[in-house]
């Protein structure tokens, strides 16, 4: 679920994006809008960043234009916010035994993460980067959502030996910058390159394995990542220096509170807001139906 002037945009399993307009009686929530194209499971749903200036669609300071979404499907839709109507399906042949399961973003490029193992980076404008010939080459092609490069996670396979499931991405970096792409996978494992400010050369900052089972949702602040995983752990890495600064285990560090402690807690979601003043509060889904709201900053 994404929220944006007062709606609630929420992802369903049959394909579609629903949005709700929210007011103060929760019993009074109505239905707006239903984005429909999909054919399967919708798994992310993110707004394009906020023009600098005035955007090149509407001429607007500050609009937000788009909205994407990535599905089982192995489409990615990109809507217009303003009409909720489709603007543009991608995809590409080599993807099509691939599902896209999470998306993040740059100034640049749209970033989604797949089954196979692989991050997939689609320019996000009408213009191609790559040196090689393909599509775009052919005079007034659109460029628009071309892939550029596909970023492959060192090789691991899960028991299965089926190829690892990228779970989560999120472009990010120290003071809010777009300078790292951070990808976790289904067995925990956290990959991070440097994202160029010109050009396709990715680099490999670091691989190492940050939680024992799989990773499940990832938020930053300004100074760190925060991650949280099936091995009930929430754990804070160094934006600057990208090593653990700290692991909290939820069936310890929240012992007292717990109904059945000895049952390990597996946390699923999370969503971080942050308050300059106050530290801000993180919120917390678990596989046994809790919710845990802890204050982030110096008391965390």
């Amino acid at each position: 679920m994404v929220y944006l002037d007062g709606l609630l945009y929420a992802a369903s399993s049959n394909g579609s994006v629903r949005n709700y307009m929210l007011s103060h009686n929760p019993k009074s929530i109505k239905l707006q809008q239903t984005f429909w194209d999909h054919s399967r499971a919708v798994n992310t749903v993110m707004f394009s960043l906020a023009s600098e200036g005035p955007c090149r669609m509407h001429g607007i300071i500050g609009h937000i234009c788009y909205l994407y979404t990535c599905s089982e499907d192995r489409y990615i839709k990109v809507w217009s916010v303003e009409k909720a109507k489709l603007v543009a399906s991608v995809t590409h042949p080599q993807l099509r035994r691939l599902s896209f399961v999470c998306m993040t973003q740059s100034v640049r490029h749209l970033f989604c993460g797949t089954t196979g193992s692989t991050v997939c980076v689609f320019s996000k404008y009408n213009e191609c980067e790559r040196d090689d010939i393909h599509a775009c080459n052919m005079p007034n092609a659109n460029k628009c959502y071309c892939l550029q490069v596909s970023l492959k996670l060192p090789p691991m396979k899960m028991p299965s030996q089926n190829p690892t499931i990228v779970t989560q991405v999120k472009c990010c970096g120290p003071n809010y910058s777009f300078g790292q792409l951070w990808a976790a996978d289904s067995l925990g494992q956290m990959t991070v390159w440097f994202v160029p400010d010109a050009g396709l050369d990715y680099v490999p900052a670091r691989t190492w394995r940050a939680h024992q089972a799989c990773c499940n949702a990832m938020d930053t602040t300004w100074k760190h990542m925060v991650s949280v995983g099936d091995d009930r752990c929430i754990i804070l890495h160094d934006l600057a220096t990208l090593l653990p600064a700290r692991t909290i285990d939820v069936n310890i560090w929240c012992k007292e509170l717990l109904n059945k402690p000895e049952i390990p807690r597996r946390l699923k979601c999370m969503h971080l807001v942050e308050n300059y003043e106050e530290g801000g509060q993180l919120v917390i889904g678990s596989n046994y139906g809790e919710i845990f709201v802890c204050v982030t900053g110096r008391e965390m």
